[in-house]
């Protein structure tokens, strides 16, 4: 196995800001965000890959995943703002 993949392994990316905060806000902390390296407009949220955080992911996507609202509506404007420092201002 290749130090590549086993990075591959360790680090769950996403492109989907909704997801991404939703992670966030059931306390899966965001490792980095970087550039998508095919479309250097896009961004990659990055996390750690763990159990946890599979079962937070499949919860979002059949729709059974529960966070406080306000909480999330929080997160959303947090991450916007790290964006913002770390890939606009960095």
């Amino acid at each position: 196995m290749t130090t590549r993949d086993h990075k591959k392994d360790i680090e769950a990316k996403s492109t989907d800001y909704g997801l991404s905060v939703a992670r966030i806000t059931k306390r899966q902390p965001l490792k980095r965000i970087e550039r998508d390296l095919n479309e250097q407009n896009k961004l990659v949220f990055v996390f750690e890959n763990t159990e946890t955080l599979k079962e937070i992911t499949e919860a979002y996507w059949n729709h059974q995943l529960e966070v406080d609202a306000l909480e999330f509506y929080n997160n959303l404007k947090l991450l916007k703002n790290r964006i913002r420092e770390e890939l606009y201002n960095g």
